[in-house]
Parts: C-alpha cells; structure tokens; sequence
C-alpha cells in the first residue's frame, strides 16, 4: 500500500557549487510512503507520519548550508561544536568561508549538490527514523512554478532565533531552463 503526502514542507537552504559559489534555494517537499498495513489498517497514521517526517526533514535540510563535502574545492572542519567551511576557487584562493554550529550544515557524502541527491540522502535518512512496516519511501523535490521572471538569493536574519539567523540560506525563484532542477 502506498500513503501520499503531497506539499509536506518547503526547504529553504543554500548549498555551495564550485561553479557559482553559495545558491539559495526552496524546494517543495513530496513523498510517498510504501508498506504492509498496520493494525489500523494504514501504512502509517497520516496525521503522525506528516508532523513526523516534516521534523525530520526540517532538522536535516531546512535553513541550513549544504555542502558536498566530497568536492575537492570545499574544506570542511570542525573546532568544538562549530563547523568551518572554505570553498576554494580553482587557482586555491578562498571563494568562500562560512563558520558556525554544526546544527546550521548538512555534510552530504557528494561531490555535487542536486535534487536527485538530495532526494536520496533524505530517503535514506527517513527510513531509518519511520516504523518497521514503513518498506520503502520517495522524496520528490520541485519548485514552486512561477511564471515570469524570478531569482535565487541566500539571506541570514540575525534577530531570528536557530539556524536562520546563523547561515546564508535562500529560496529559488527562477526559470527552471536556468536552475537545473
């Protein structure tokens, strides 16, 4: 059986790419879940699996930096509980260099940020966080469709409290031919 759960959340992160440096981004948040029923005859109960997966996804991905931490431009390192990221240009001068608390990066085992990715890091990461008769789940990143012209920009809010505050993180507004999602 299959339970969907469509426009669950929106991720608002930036990510760095060696290419264009730091990105802000927003992506809409669709899964679907796959399982045996349980007792309730549901493959989960629809109102736990929402609140629950959308927590998960807002710890892991939501107001934080991505970083492909496999690129061999970026740096990573950690001091305590603060992480310290440089993103290098191709000549070894710093492009970039973002510091904070570990809680406000998300490390992915890459060397390129894309959706597919992502996709799969979070599947992976939710599996493992979902009940047994949870066998299979699908993320499905997408932006918001917007006619006309629009933009990617990262932004920090220092009066805000957790992670929006601490890091550059952003919200895509553009022409998919452009972004590449």
């Amino acid at each position: 059986m299959k339970l969907f759960i469509n426009d669950l959340t929106v991720m608002d992160f930036s990510f760095l790419d060696a290419e264009s440096g730091l990105i802000g981004d927003s992506l809409i948040v669709d899964i679907i879940l796959e399982g045996d029923l349980n007792a309730e005859s549901m493959v989960m109960d629809f109102s736990h699996a929402k609140k629950s997966i959308k927590h998960e996804i807002d710890k892991l991905a939501d107001h934080v930096l991505i970083v492909p931490e496999q690129n061999s431009h970026i740096i990573v390192s950690h001091a305590g509980t603060t992480t310290e990221v440089a993103m290098l240009r191709k000549n070894g001068e710093t492009q970039c260099f973002i510091s904070g608390p570990q809680e406000s990066f998300w490390l992915v085992q890459t060397d390129n940020i894309n959706s597919r990715c992502l996709e799969s890091q979070i599947e992976k990461h939710l599996l493992a966080c979902l009940p047994q008769g949870v066998k299979d789940i699908t993320i499905t990143l997408r932006p918001e469709s917007i006619n006309g012209d629009s933009y990617h920009y990262s932004h920090g809010l220092k009066k805000h409290r957790g992670n929006c505050q601490r890091i550059a993180h952003g919200a895509s507004l553009c022409d998919q031919n452009f972004c590449g999602w």
